[in-house]
């Protein structure tokens, strides 16, 4: 049997395109974005940390489109770190004055809230939350039992 002597140089070049295609996996794994979807999604570990003040809402859309409707704007929520919620509407006079009290709890990217009689129940849906902005998703029905999808932009306030 004859056997064909390799040149010299043919296991550098095969040692070379290993180490390419190595490194070019290497790169492809580590700098790639990610396939599924979410490469927008915020880190909701400390949501829990976030919520924690007084927010004030600052934009209202209900099924996309935007409001001016007093009482939808002229409210106001506390969120305390005792696991209890104050909202007041008509803080600043653009609507009859009222609110309430309840507990609330987040989870992920959800805020439950809970009337302190334990009678009405909300959850909402939080699309974004930083040191400034609060913005989430409520559904729930009108009066009408219609549907209704609202889009709530709120906004820190200093106390």
């Amino acid at each position: 049997m004859i056997t064909k002597k390799q040149p010299k140089n043919s296991n550098n070049m095969k040692t070379f395109k290993f180490a390419f295609v190595a490194l070019t996996v290497l790169f492809n794994f580590s700098c790639g974005t990610s396939d599924d979807g979410n490469q927008d999604m915020q880190d909701t570990g400390n949501y829990a940390e976030l919520i924690l003040g007084k927010w004030e809402h600052s934009k209202v859309l209900i099924d996309g489109v935007e409001t001016q409707e007093a009482c939808r704007i002229d409210v106001s929520y506390t969120y305390g770190d005792d696991g209890f919620y104050g909202i007041i509407l008509g803080e600043k006079g653009l609507c009859a004055p009222t609110g309430g009290t309840g507990i609330y709890e987040v989870i992920g990217n959800k805020v439950f809230l809970n009337s302190a009689q334990g009678d009405i129940r909300f959850e909402y849906t939080i699309e974004t939350l930083n040191a400034n902005e609060f913005s989430y998703v409520l559904r729930y029905e009108d009066a009408d039992n219609f549907p209704e999808v609202h889009t709530i932009t709120a906004k820190r306030v200093e106390e």
